[in-house]
């Protein structure tokens, strides 16, 4: 008991530390998991990881992929009614053998169907000081250029007319393992 009222006390502060201007909070259904600070072509935007208690929902899952580990994590602003909002971050990476190799990323803006995207449909990014633990606590820094995509619900393509966007940041979140 005391151990989880330490360990409860531990995450509580090391939110508040990192989360100074986080202009709202999450509603008490939901947990920090992890935090990301992400920087689009010089906007910072202050984004954390939720777990949603009452629908038993992750926001970072790592999952097994033909004896590969995937991890994908979806960092998210928190909206005026204190639930998870956009704009949003989404990663996804391989981790093998204490490394993290990027698949692909989006963020999100108001709008769901132009993400800026980086993977499969072009853009670039590139992992620096990429840590896991033993624990399953996974950080690293991140820049790289996103592409605008139109139609990504339906025919994603890159937008045409548009410019790659610089965009960087970190993140830190500990990942339940795989049962």
């Amino acid at each position: 008991m005391f151990r989880l009222a330490a360990t409860s006390l531990a995450t509580v502060l090391a939110t508040a530390i990192a989360l100074p201007a986080m202009a709202q909070e999450l509603l008490p259904r939901y947990t920090i998991m992890g935090t990301a600070t992400v920087t689009v072509d010089g906007t910072e935007h202050s984004l954390v990881i939720p777990y949603d208690t009452e629908n038993d929902s992750a926001y970072a899952a790592e999952r097994n992929i033909m004896g590969r580990r995937s991890v994908n994590l979806l960092a998210r602003t928190v909206n005026d009614d204190g639930i998870p909002g956009s704009p949003m971050l989404q990663l996804t990476f391989w981790v093998d053998n204490g490394t993290g190799d990027f698949l692909s990323a989006e963020f999100f803006g108001e709008d769901m169907n132009t993400p800026l995207a980086a993977g499969s449909d072009g853009g670039t990014v590139a992992f620096g000081n990429f840590s896991i633990s033993d624990d399953n606590e996974i950080s690293a820094d991140f820049s790289g250029e996103f592409v605008r995509m139109e139609n990504y619900m339906s025919e994603p393509a890159i937008a045409p007319g548009t410019d790659p966007v610089p965009i960087s940041g970190t993140f830190s979140v500990t990942v339940p393992k795989p049962e």
